[in-house]
């Protein structure tokens, strides 16, 4: 199975709302060492943790998810400090590039004194040029380039870039697709806030978070594993039995035949992205 990163752009074949470097540094952060293994067995983890949030919570989280239905493919470009004069970006061998003094309107952006304004200019070159590919901006230090035509034939699509501080989130372009499906995962989504009123755009951070913690208890147990039941197929809370004199006594989980585990500090960092109605997290 490919592993597959949310970038916050609402991937329609996304399976994974962390990346494996996000949830590395997190463990390394909090001196956790039971976070191990290959590659293949980190990000197989981290796709369970997002299963566990989908299958758990989807539907309880507050505002709507970003993209009814997504067609163009798309990759986001993300940098991390300012570009240098000359470094550039290709879309399907479209060369742009970053200056400090911009010569050739067409094809160069001026590098501003803020990421973000580089960015800004950098889009507003690409999307006068006689192109079939888009770009705006994105959550993030960071930029969304789309096809402008719809289906799987975009998917071909090559980007890269020169610049040292910037990276793709796919090599090429990504999504596209002739079945108007929307995005896979709950995240990102529209409407959703922080208590100060501040949109939340992309993953946020405390899902991201939620999704390592997840993925670590998934390295040693089963995040949905099947109900213990008795044969009238209610799920057994408690069961005590003694011998001689034979005594028998058994506690049902109340109201259901089925329950989904709760882990309390990964939980806990999913909460404030849900609504006040979605019940309580035990």
């Amino acid at each position: 199975m490919a592993f597959i990163v949310e970038d916050g752009s609402g991937i329609v074949n996304a399976n994974a709302l962390a990346s494996e470097a996000f949830v590395d540094a997190y463990f390394v952060d909090r001196g956790i060492t039971t976070w191990t293994g290959t590659s293949a067995v980190k990000q197989n983890a981290i796709i369970k943790g997002t299963d566990y949030i989908v299958k758990r919570f989807f539907g309880r989280f507050r505002g709507q998810i970003q993209e009814t239905s997504s067609n163009g493919a798309k990759s986001v470009l993300t940098f991390t400090v300012l570009p240098s004069d000359g470094e550039t970006i290709t879309i399907d061998g479209n060369v742009f590039t970053f200056k400090t003094v911009v010569a050739v309107a067409a094809s160069q952006a001026l590098i501003a004194t803020r990421i973000s304004e580089t960015i800004d200019n950098m889009i507003s070159v690409i999307n006068a040029a006689d192109i079939d590919f888009c770009a705006e901006t994105n959550p993030g230090l960071s930029m969304l380039v789309q096809a402008a035509f719809d289906g799987e034939d975009g998917n071909s699509v090559a980007v890269s870039t020169t610049v040292t501080s910037a990276t793709w989130s796919f090599a090429t372009l990504n999504g596209g697709n002739d079945e108007n499906r929307g995005q896979a995962l709950p995240f990102p989504r529209l409407y959703l806030y922080t208590d100060a009123g501040t949109a939340i755009l992309g993953v946020p951070q405390g899902v991201k978070e939620a999704v390592a913690e997840y993925a670590l208890r998934s390295l040693t147990a089963d995040l949905l594993e099947d109900p213990t039941l008795d044969p009238t197929g209610n799920m057994v809370k408690y069961k005590k039995e003694k011998v001689g004199p034979i005594e028998e006594e058994t506690e049902y989980v109340v109201g259901s035949s089925t329950a989904l585990k709760s882990y309390p500090a990964a939980d806990r960092l999913i909460l404030p992205y849900m609504n006040a109605s979605g019940g309580t997290i035990r």
